[in-house]
């Protein structure tokens, strides 16, 4: 079963950004006390198609909403 945000081209180009970043962050050789910084910028990135899902299904949620009230 496919989710409605998957069709769209942004939450896919959120997908592929997340991967990038994280790819990138598990490159970098650091000492111990910037690893708090890294992992806050992977959450981040990945939280990005998050909200997009999320909103896609608030939008949803709206969109029956107003139909039920017309």
């Amino acid at each position: 079963m496919k989710f409605g945000f998957e069709d769209l081209n942004v939450w896919n180009k959120a997908v592929d950004f997340a991967v990038e970043v994280i790819e990138l962050v598990e490159s970098i050789s650091t000492d111990r006390r910037h690893y708090r910084l890294l992992e806050q910028v992977e959450a981040s990135s990945a939280s990005i198609s998050m909200n997009v899902a999320e909103g896609k299904g608030h939008s949803k949620r709206i969109s029956l909403r107003n139909n039920d009230f017309t």
